[in-house]
C-alpha cells in the first residue's frame, strides 16, 4: 500500500474548486460531493497508483492524471518510497492542455 499526500499547492486548488462551487454558484451539495469524489480518489491511489495513465513526463517524471466528476487530479508514483504526491488539481475547463502549469512544482 501506497502513502498518499498533496503537495500544499494541489489542496488549495482542489479547495479553491469546492469554494467557488459552494459560494459563487450557490451549490453546496456539488461542492460537498466534489471534495468526497476526490478523497475517495486519493484513497483508490493508495492500492491502484498506476491505474492512471501517465499524461505527460516533466523532468524525467511521469505525471499521472485521473479524472474525477469535473476535475482533473494529477499526481507522480515515487516508486522506491512508496508514495504518491498529488501535484495538481484542476477543474476539466481550465485549459491545463495547452499550458505548462501541470507539473510546475515538481
Amino acid at each position: 500500500m501506497y502513502t498518499v499526500k498533496f503537495l500544499p499547492s494541489a489542496e488549495n486548488e482542489m479547495y479553491d474548486i469546492a469554494n467557488y462551487i459552494v459560494n459563487e454558484l450557490m451549490n453546496v451539495p456539488a461542492g460537498e460531493k466534489l471534495i468526497n469524489a476526490l478523497m475517495k480518489a486519493r484513497d483508490n491511489l493508495k492500492i491502484f497508483p498506476k491505474s492512471h495513465a501517465v499524461f505527460k513526463i516533466v523532468k524525467s517524471i511521469k505525471i499521472r492524471r485521473t479524472v474525477v466528476l469535473n476535475c482533473s487530479m494529477f499526481y507522480i508514483i515515487d516508486e522506491k518510497n512508496k508514495n504518491v504526491t498529488i501535484i495538481n488539481v484542476k477543474h476539466n475547463l481550465t485549459d491545463f492542455m495547452n499550458n505548462d502549469t501541470i507539473g510546475a512544482d515538481i
